[in-house]
């Protein structure tokens, strides 16, 4: 994840009618132990890495659940 650079040359803009509203809340299954501490130190690696960072809740617009997949291979 470390050897992710950001991109410097694009723009990326999301333009939404006003007045559009989305679903805060999230109805996330649980996750089991060994599910929890993965999907944790993931978030923690990107975190690190400054791919994603921490907001405020007031500040979330829209949400949708977590979905953990195993890859085939």
């Amino acid at each position: 994840v470390s050897e992710v650079y950001p991109v410097t040359f694009k723009n990326f803009k999301l333009t939404f009618p006003k007045g559009s509203t989305f679903t805060t809340k999230v109805n996330q299954r649980p996750l089991t132990p060994p599910q929890r501490t993965y999907l944790y130190e993931r978030l923690n690696e990107l975190e690190a890495a400054g791919i994603i960072r921490r907001i405020a809740p007031e500040d979330v617009k829209a949400a949708s659940p977590t979905v953990l997949a195993q890859k085939a291979h």
